[in-house]
């Protein structure tokens, strides 16, 4: 903002020829041309630099201060909640949205912690105890500055205990078929150990209710995703699963009449399936 707002008007002067006049252009232009929020953040932001200043005796006064209230007030306009049918709405176009993982990730979290944006996307690893399943939101990020421990509901995720090499940690954790079935993941680096140690992931488990919604989660097969498999009875043979029905037929259709198209549960990374007959 200092660049693109500021520094093309005051940039090159000393800080002690700036004066209000220069201020208010700055502020009317950005007002103008950006916006009301731009215009806000412009002001914040050069008031806390002429504050520093004043602090180090370098200027005496804050020309912000003088042409404060020239400008109105930009409003806090808050935008209305939405409807229960919108939510399922919201909740079935995220499900289906797969340019950026990170997004989906923090927005599913939104939803089912209630934290801010701001707090949800400043996780952190030193603030999460995986163990009991909580999130300690530091001091620094609340509002009132306190810490804030917050419990990580397991209708939003729930710890997987695995084996993964050791001190492997972020990103996001994917089965050998390509499903992005984690969010985050830590394993418990010994620098002494070189083989596979402890770990951990995050896994999204919804709420039943949220079955229409995400609809390759198994809610109820912990870690597994309801698929259409393709396979063959005698003798047994998982040859592949697809997440979309009219895939799994037309991979059928090259392997032959011995192999069938069934819907039902596959634990990711194994060729464990379970269904109903």
């Amino acid at each position: 903002m200092l660049k693109r707002v500021v520094f093309p008007h005051i940039g090159q002067l000393p800080v002690r020829q700036v004066t209000s006049r220069h201020i208010l252009d700055i502020l009317k232009k950005a007002n103008e041309n950006n916006g009301p929020s731009v215009k806000d953040e412009a002001k914040r932001t050069m008031s806390s630099i002429f504050e520093f200043a004043i602090s180090n005796l370098m200027v005496e006064t804050d020309p912000v201060y003088t042409v404060r209230k020239a400008l109105p007030a930009n409003k806090t306009q808050h935008k209305r909640p939405l409807e229960k049918e919108e939510i399922g709405e919201f909740l079935r176009d995220l499900a289906g949205y797969e340019r950026n993982f990170q997004v989906v990730s923090a927005f599913k979290l939104m939803w089912l912690t209630l934290a801010r944006p701001k707090e949800i996307v400043g996780m952190r690893w030193d603030q999460i105890d995986f163990e009991k399943a909580i999130w300690h939101r530091p001091a620094d990020l609340m509002k009132k500055r306190k810490q804030h421990t917050v419990p990580l509901p397991k209708q939003a995720t729930f710890v997987v205990s695995s084996k993964w090499p050791s001190g492997i940690s972020g990103g996001p954790i994917f089965n050998e078929n390509g499903y992005v079935i984690g969010i985050v993941s830590s394993s418990l680096h010994d620098p002494d150990v070189d083989e596979l140690t402890e770990g951990y992931s995050f896994w999204f488990s919804p709420i039943p209710a949220m079955r229409g919604f995400l609809p390759i989660v198994d809610t109820d097969n912990e870690g597994s995703l309801r698929v259409w498999a393709v396979l063959k009875q005698n003798p047994w043979e998982l040859a592949g699963i697809f997440a979309i029905r009219e895939q799994a037929e037309a991979y059928k259709a090259e392997l032959g009449a011995d192999y069938e198209v069934i819907f039902g549960s596959n634990r990711f990374g194994t060729d464990d399936f379970v269904y109903s007959s």
